[in-house]
């Protein structure tokens, strides 16, 4: 069988991160991840210039409101299908330098991933640079892609200028880039020996934070995929085995002064793996993000694994949480029943397997199975 590759190219940084140009390094295309259930709000972010293509994964969106200058051009496609807007775009001769009417994409479908491709006109209006472009923190119009969802908004307002660091929102003043830049020395990835997941690891030096922009299904979902963050610990899931993955890595210093690395890895080959006790208890030290959460789970996968049926009663109850999502089901139904409040009761004498599974905020589930034996069950 011939062995598949996967290449993710990334020619610049996503979502809430700045790319600083130079003339030597021209930078045609920018990347927008916008996930309208995780990247609520208005981020005044992503740095654009003249013929600048601007290309926008939309994920978990039902609308798309563009906000652009006269002369974008623009494309809307999932998968290879282009989806025309619902309100067509009007180009104008608007003295603001914005187009007269963007166009606007509506019932759209959220379980549907959308790519917009924008390309900015060469120069940029006038007005627009001197309206549109400035005062980025203050209330007004101004120009950028949104994303929109059950009454959330994901925004991203276009800049022009490159010494700008983005803010978290109006009232927080922009702030020249210092001196302290970051070096990547080497990224390295680990296989876990299943072939589906491993860590990455990273050395240089004034790494603050780092942007992963590989396959966004292989990013921990507690984490806003392709937003630069400090507390990542290099945790990859959802790999195909035996495919080599290749894509951009980006470290940040404190004074947001970025450096990049091409990384290129291949996974090994699918082994099974016995998914016992002590399996899982790696698998929540790697993928479960806050320690609250991993010593919560680790306690009620512990009080899963101490049950025991008595010879006096016809059931079992799996531990329950408040803070953890938990479930239980029954495998084998004509001998046991699952109720929703995490009672099992015997139906008969024979083996009853149980399935259990806990998850919380880092979305790293755990499911331990079991089987029980009753000696007094229900009629």
């Amino acid at each position: 069988m011939k062995k598949t590759t996967r290449i993710l190219t990334v020619l610049a940084l996503a979502a809430s991160s700045v790319f600083y140009a130079t003339p030597s390094q021209a930078v045609p295309t920018v990347n927008i991840a916008i996930d309208c259930e995780a990247n609520v709000g208005a981020r005044y972010d992503q740095p654009v210039a003249g013929g600048w293509v601007v290309v926008t994964t939309f994920t978990n969106c039902t609308t798309i409101n563009p906000n652009w200058p006269i002369g974008t051009a623009w494309e809307l496609k999932t998968g290879a299908t282009t989806v025309a807007p619902t309100t067509a775009g009007v180009q104008g001769s608007n003295t603001s330098g914005l187009m007269q009417t963007s166009p606007q994409w509506n019932s759209l479908s959220a379980s549907s991933t959308y790519v917009l491709t924008v390309t900015l006109p060469d120069p940029l209006p006038a007005a627009y640079m001197s309206g549109a472009m400035n005062n980025k923190n203050a209330s007004g119009s101004k120009s950028g892609i949104a994303g929109n969802a059950g009454g959330s908004s994901a925004v991203h307002y276009f800049i022009t200028d490159p010494s700008y660091v983005p803010g978290q929102g109006a009232g927080q003043t922009a702030r020249v880039r210092g001196n302290v830049k970051a070096t990547l020395d080497s990224v390295t990835f680990k296989d876990d020996g299943t072939g589906t997941a491993g860590r990455l690891t990273w050395k240089g030096t004034n790494i603050d934070s780092v942007l992963y922009v590989g396959p966004a299904t292989t990013y921990p979902s507690a984490y806003n995929y392709g937003v630069y963050t400090s507390s990542w610990n290099g945790a990859l899931t959802n790999l195909t085995p035996d495919t080599t993955y290749t894509f951009e890595f980006y470290a940040n210093s404190i004074d947001d002064y970025p450096a990049v690395q091409t990384v290129s890895f291949k996974t090994g080959p699918a082994v099974a793996v016995v998914k016992d006790a002590a399996y899982w208890t790696r698998f929540v030290d790697t993928y479960v993000i806050y320690a609250w959460e991993a010593a919560n789970m680790k306690g009620l996968m512990a009080k899963f694994n101490a049950l025991e049926t008595s010879p006096y009663r016809s059931f079992i109850k799996v531990p329950t949480s408040r803070v953890s999502t938990w479930s239980a089901i029954s495998l084998t139904p004509k001998s046991c029943r699952a109720e929703t409040n995490g009672v099992i009761t015997a139906l008969n004498g024979d083996t009853c397997t149980v399935s259990y599974t806990v998850s919380g905020a880092s979305k790293a589930p755990v499911t331990l199975v079991r089987d029980f034996t009753f000696t007094k069950f229900s009629a």
